[in-house]
């Protein structure tokens, strides 16, 4: 689902009470939101240099496992919050 964030709700960093019922519904049922512009795009930019090179050579050796380090909690903590993914 795809959530255009309001200047209103950019400035005081709250989702209006409509927004945030569709971002948590999304987040419920697919698993992911995407609020355009919410984040510059110059950290983006920087964090895709870092990441292409990495899934480059997943593409060739195939790892997959789990990623913990994004919560910075134990894996027990972690993992309601964690999904397998790439690394």
């Amino acid at each position: 689902m795809y959530i255009s964030v309001t200047t209103d709700e950019l400035r005081t960093r709250r989702l209006s009470s409509a927004h945030l019922e569709e971002t948590v519904k999304a987040i419920s049922e697919d698993g992911y939101v995407i609020m355009k512009d919410v984040i510059s795009h110059e950290p983006l930019d920087v964090l895709k240099g870092k990441m292409e090179p990495r899934f480059r050579n997943i593409n060739q050796i195939g790892k997959v496992g789990w990623c913990w380090s994004l919560t910075g909690a134990s894996p027990a903590r972690a993992a309601p919050f964690c999904s397998l993914c790439l690394f």
